[in-house]
């Protein structure tokens, strides 16, 4: 998106997530991670870790997009998924977690 397209959506997004108060966020790719996390750290910095962000945790990972064109994408973006996944067990329960996914 455009930068005046962020700038226009993003109020309505944080509305969103005020209103739906969600447990977690997963923010795929650059852009996305720099607008929700307010920051112009490199990508493979974010990743790996839980940000928080209006009492949701953000999990940061490529976009798809670029794991077609990289396929060396994919298994850093399985690690993150398996961290979104050990958070919602670890929030839900084990028994819960695969329908949360």
């Amino acid at each position: 998106p455009l930068p005046t397209e962020i700038a226009l959506c993003l109020p309505y997004l944080r509305k969103q997530i005020e209103l739906i108060k969600p447990d977690f966020l997963v923010a795929l790719g650059r852009i996305a991670a720099h607008t929700l996390l307010n920051t112009n750290a490199a990508l493979n910095k974010l990743r790996g870790t839980a940000h928080g962000l209006a009492g949701a945790k953000v999990i940061v990972t490529y976009h798809p997009a670029a794991i077609l064109r990289y396929p060396q994408f994919e298994e850093p973006t399985r690690q993150d998924l398996a961290l979104l996944r050990a958070l919602c067990e670890q929030k839900y329960g084990s028994s819960t977690a695969g329908k949360a996914l």
